[in-house]
């Protein structure tokens, strides 16, 4: 496959800014799950929250195991989005 003008590279690149529109929240939210501590207090999953995104957050915030699902059926859709743009068989060099 190549991306040097015409309609595929055109199509690609839209399909390619679509994904990173979407990927972008799913991808915070994981990277927030595998890299943020985790504790369990008074019986409820806590995740700790650290940001100085535009506004300092420094406390730990309930997260359920239905809500930890989500994030991953979110990454799993993503993965085969990008599949989808990608296919496996295809040569991208």
């Amino acid at each position: 496959m190549q991306l040097r003008g015409g309609d595929q590279a055109e199509k690609t690149i839209r399909l390619l800014r679509r994904f990173q529109n979407a990927a972008e929240q799913p991808a915070r939210m994981r990277n927030r799950v595998v890299h943020n501590p985790m504790a369990r207090k008074d019986g409820q999953a806590k995740l700790w929250r650290l940001s100085a995104d535009r506004k300092l957050i420094f406390e730990y915030e309930n997260i359920t195991w239905d809500e930890l699902r989500d994030i991953m059926d979110k990454i799993n859709d993503l993965i085969t989005d990008f599949e989808n743009i990608f296919p496996p068989n295809v040569d991208a060099h």
